[in-house]
């Protein structure tokens, strides 16, 4: 499912359900939403964040603004046959916990914070390209390019938590809804967590076990994790770590790699990887007039 799609599913929901009251019985969330991590599955692959706040205050974003605002404009317009929602420049921050069962399949949470609840009104009922129960206050639909269902809640007024899933519904949202920070109890995902990059706009981390590294175990390299941020200013700033069994698995992918990006070396201002014991490291540094160039080799389109 595309991004905007997903994420105008979750503000047309918040829109048609309100803020929840907190009546006697109901938890309070106010600690989870606060939470960076708040609701992720503890047993996620693969875990990560966005942060558009911090994005809409480059000087990349400004210039290409008018471009990304049309290309998210049509694709929600195609999704709602017209409907205008500002997901640019409302949303704030995008965390996401997923797993991957099987190829072609994402099941797991994702938690969109900053939606904007009033101008999605005309967006829940201009929605008429995927059937939407309501399931005791808990928005199900089954879009057609997906294997899963999906279920979305509003948790406050401007937070909206997703579930995807082969089963999903009130009552599995709620075990979601009510699961707190299960991540902050893994000591091998916080480690990962705590070293990300200050003033990141976008970080991961994955467990090496999951099928995603698959086709990289096949050619001999097996991570066990693998992690790292990518930051926007007014250049773009990689850094990625993946730790393997042995020092000399992450040499020789270091090797490998090195081999590969002699001619990339050429064309950004910065290609290192390196090794520290397991772990392989690779910084790249681009910036905008070598991104464009680029994207012209591949065929992209930048304005």
């Amino acid at each position: 499912m595309r991004f905007s799609a997903i994420v105008l599913l979750a503000a047309c929901h918040s829109a048609s359900s309100g803020t929840p009251s907190n009546r006697a019985g109901e938890p309070d969330l106010k600690a989870t939403i606060a939470d960076e991590l708040g609701f992720l599955p503890g047993d996620a692959e693969l875990v990560g964040g966005l942060d558009f706040v911090q994005l809409r205050g480059t000087d990349l974003w400004k210039k290409f603004e008018p471009q990304i605002r049309a290309q998210l404009d049509a694709q929600i317009a195609q999704f709602a046959g017209g409907c205008k929602l500002d997901v640019g420049g409302t949303v704030e921050r995008i965390t996401f916990g997923l797993s991957f069962p099987a190829p072609n399949r994402v099941t797991g949470v994702l938690v969109v914070r900053g939606v904007d609840s009033a101008k999605a009104v005309e967006c829940a009922k201009a929605n008429k390209t995927t059937p939407v129960t309501d399931d005791g206050g808990v928005l199900v639909t089954k879009p057609a390019q997906m294997q899963d269902m999906v279920a979305t809640v509003a948790v406050d007024a401007k937070t909206v938590v997703m579930q995807i899933g082969a089963t999903a519904n009130r009552e599995t949202m709620r075990h979601v809804t009510t699961s707190g920070t299960p991540l902050r109890g893994s000591q091998a995902f916080m480690g990962l967590y705590g070293r990300r990059e200050r003033g990141a706009t976008l970080w991961g981390m994955a467990n090496g076990s999951s099928k995603i590294f698959d086709g990289a175990a096949n050619a001999g390299f097996r991570p066990t994790s693998v992690d790292g941020t990518l930051t926007v200013a007014d250049r773009f700033t990689l850094a990625a770590r993946g730790t393997f069994a042995s020092a000399d698995e992450a040499g020789k992918l270091a090797k490998e790699l090195n081999q590969v990006a002699g001619m990339a070396r050429a064309m950004v201002d910065k290609l290192a990887v390196n090794t520290n014991g397991t772990m392989v490291t690779a910084d790249v540094v681009i910036t905008e007039a070598q991104l464009r160039r680029l994207m012209s080799m591949a065929g992209g389109m930048m304005p």
